[in-house]
Formats: C-alpha cells, sequence, structure tokens
C-alpha cells in the first residue's frame, strides 16, 4: 500500500494533470484504500491456506500423526483514540471518547516450512476487561483458522480418508505486558475453545508469555524509583522521572533553537584547546575507566574524542603537529554539534515501563552532568518562557542544585 497521504496524493494528481481543483479527492482515495485493504487480507489468508495445505501434504505423505502450526499473537493497547459519533445526537461531527480502547494485534503464523504475517485492523473495545480481551482473542483466531484450515470435504465414495489426515495442532503463543487481565483472558479463552473447539482434526495449545521488555522495564522502573532505588538512599529517585518528563518532553521541544544557541555561545567562549605536549595522561586513562563503569550510553567514543584530557573542563589537546588557533574554529563546531544532536533529544513520552525510552534520558541526564552543561546550556534568553513552562525551569534548577 502507499504510505503517502491522501492529501499529498491529491495534490499530486492535481498537478500532474495542471488543474486548480482536486481531480481525485482524497475522499475518493480514501475508498481506493479501503477496497484494497478489503482485497488484500482475503489474498493473504489465501497464501496462508496454501501453505497450510502443502504442509499438511507432506505430513501425509510422510505419514506423519500431526503437522504443527504456530499462530503468534503479540497484542497490546494502542496509544490512539478513534472517532465515533456514539452518544451524540443530531450532530454528525465524529469525536474522540475518553472512554475508547483500541486493541492492536500483530499476527504471525508458522509452518514447518516458513512463516508469514497475518494482517489484522484495530479494534475499538468499549473497556478493557477480561471478558472483553477474550472475545476479540476468541473472534481473531476462529477467523484465521476458519480462512487457513477449513475443514475437510466429506468424500461420500471414501470415507476412510479423513482417517488417513495428520491432525493438525495449532501451537496459539500469546504475547503481552504483565498485568494479571491478560492471563485471566487467556484463561476465558482456554474455556471457550475447550467448550467449542475450532474445527474437526484440529488440537489446540494455548501458550502465554510475558513480554521480556516490559519485564524488564518493570525491572528498571525498581530500580530507579522504586525500592531498590529507595534502599540505596539519597533523594534523587524522587525526582529524576519528573526532571525527564520536564527537560525532555517539553523544555527541549519549545526551547530547541535557544538552547542550541546558547550551546553555540558557550563552546566558542570557553572552549580550551592545548598543544600535544599539554595532555593530562591521567585523565585519559581516568575517562577510560568511567566508560567502562557508565557504559558507551552515557560516554559514547565521540565524547572521548572531543573531550580527550579529561572531563573536569572544556578542553581538547590536538595531535602532535597541529596548531591549536588553526584547529579550534573545526573543533567549537565539532563540541556544538555533539552537543546538540546528542544531549538536546525531544523524547515524547519518556516511561519507566519502557525503558528503552526512559534510559536514553536518563543517561543522556548524566552525561549533561558530568559534563556541567545544564547551567550553561540550558538557559532561555532570547525570548520569555511561556507560563506554563516557566514553573518547569524553575522547578528544573532547584532539582539541580538539591542534586
Amino acid at each position: 500500500m502507499p504510505a503517502v497521504s491522501a492529501r499529498g496524493m491529491a495534490h499530486s494528481f492535481r498537478d500532474i494533470v495542471g488543474s486548480d481543483f482536486n481531480t481525485v479527492s482524497r475522499t475518493s482515495i480514501g475508498k481506493v484504500r479501503d477496497v484494497w485493504v478489503e482485497m488484500y487480507k482475503p489474498m493473504v489468508l489465501k497464501v496462508a491456506a496454501d501453505r497450510a495445505a502443502v504442509a499438511i501434504g507432506a505430513a501425509k505423505a510422510a505419514r506423519a500423526i500431526f503437522v504443527p502450526l504456530y499462530l503468534v499473537l503479540v497484542q497490546d493497547e494502542a496509544e490512539i483514540r478513534l472517532r465515533s459519533r456514539e452518544g451524540l445526537e443530531d450532530i454528525a461531527i465524529p469525536r474522540r471518547s475518553r472512554a475508547s480502547k483500541v486493541q492492536q494485534n500483530i499476527v504471525e503464523m508458522a509452518f514447518p516450512a516458513g512463516s508469514m504475517n497475518i494482517p489484522t485492523e484495530l479494534e475499538a473495545l468499549g473497556d478493557k476487561t477480561a471478558g472483553t480481551l477474550a472475545t476479540c482473542f476468541e473472534r481473531l483466531l476462529r477467523e484465521i483458522t476458519a480462512s487457513v484450515l477449513p475443514p475437510p470435504q466429506p468424500q461420500a465414495d471414501d470415507q476412510s480418508q479423513a482417517a488417513d489426515q495428520p491432525e493438525k495442532w495449532l501451537f496459539n503463543i500469546l504475547v503481552g505486558d504483565g498485568i494479571a487481565t491478560n492471563e485471566a483472558a487467556a484463561k476465558l479463552l482456554w474455556s471457550c475453545i475447550k467448550e467449542r473447539g475450532l474445527g474437526p482434526g484440529i488440537r489446540y495449545f494455548l501458550l502465554v508469555i510475558k513480554c521480556a521488555t516490559h519485564q524488564v522495564g518493570l525491572t528498571a522502573k525498581s530500580a530507579v524509583i522504586g525500592r531498590a532505588a529507595e534502599v540505596a538512599g539519597g533523594t534523587l529517585h524522587e525526582h529524576i522521572a519528573g526532571v525527564c518528563v520536564r527537560l525532555y518532553k517539553y523544555l527541549i521541544c519549545d526551547y530547541y533553537d535557544e538552547f542550541a544557541s546558547a550551546a553555540h555561545d558557550y563552546v566558542s567562549r570557553f572552549l580550551e584547546v592545548l598543544p600535544h605536549s599539554e595532555a593530562d595522561p591521567a585523565a585519559t586513562g581516568a575517562m577510560a575507566r568511567m566508560q567502562k563503569m557508565y557504559t558507551t550510553h552515557v560516554i559514547p567514543d565521540a565524547l572521548v574524542a572531543l573531550w580527550n584530557n579529561g572531563l573536569g573542563r572544556l578542553c581538547h589537546v590536538v595531535r602532535d603537529g597541529q596548531n591549536p588557533l588553526e584547529e579550534r574554529p573545526r573543533l567549537v563546531v565539532a563540541f556544538v554539534q555533539f552537543i546538540v544532536r546528542f544531549l538536546l533529544i525531544v523524547e515524547s513520552s519518556p516511561t519507566l515501563s519502557r525503558f528503552f525510552t526512559f534510559r536514553s534520558c536518563g543517561a543522556r541526564m548524566l552525561t549533561m552532568y558530568l559534563l556541567g552543561i545544564p547551567e550553561h546550556v540550558l538557559q532561555v534568553r532570547g525570548v520569555k518562557p511561556r507560563k506554563e513552562n516557566q514553573k518547569r525551569l524553575i522547578q528544573k534548577k532547584i532539582k539541580k542544585k538539591k542534586t
């Protein structure tokens, strides 16, 4: 399917024709896409059915008792709201309901000779209780099974043909986060399939797996702001989550240009470029040990190459034979680019349970602290901070002083 937006395609058609009016409207393009999706899903299911038939035929030729088939379902709640007109009387304007839950399912079906993805659509749920979630799983499972593993047609002239067919063992691997609702929904799903099977010759197995990424994220949460952090002592764990959100979700997003300009002024004024003869071997060794302790997430190789004379000050030692005055303009650009591109990132939702988003924020804040960046770069001088950001800036300064 084309990834371009309907508006972009409408403009393209208009430019090709050379008209001031849309020759193909966005509504028409949306309808064409809807039709293509409705055609695409049966096409993929037909391919899956053909692969299943080949696997069954190979098992029958080998006189196997069963043929294994795997249906992997990775599911979670999507962070979107679907528009609906429910509850609006005499108003044809769609709205996004705050009570709606949107379920997304990623389905992969594996055969003895390979695997393939099965397309699914987002599904709006009234709530996310165990019963509702189990109904969603059962409907999806029966829909795929009926299309990929249709029941064999009875043969009047050969009654023993059905007995010669190998059993189809369907292993349903259900992957989700660690909430109790998923496990309860899986138990209801198992009871439903046990009460009414998927079809003749199909034996159903259910395996429930907790997402490892989510579980490790919860472990990281305990280490950052949970009981493990309380045992370590101090008050840093009480503030770090809020500072991450204020800094990376709001302040850098709103004042990126101001921070980048402050970084350029800071480096231009305070960068020291020393000749090779003034290098400090002890500082270089300390840098290597710190990188080993904090890993490259906090002290990347690019930082080691720039701050090659230790982290105590903004300093760089040139190679033997290079002129510090001639190299300084190039180094100013390199230092500013590192600060802006590596440290001034925007993270829309740093979430502790998704440690890969939160860790990058925490690692960069530690890098800023080691380099002494906050007091020089995180400054808003050219514009007046907006009212909602004034408190964030004040609180950020307070937390910085406390830590």
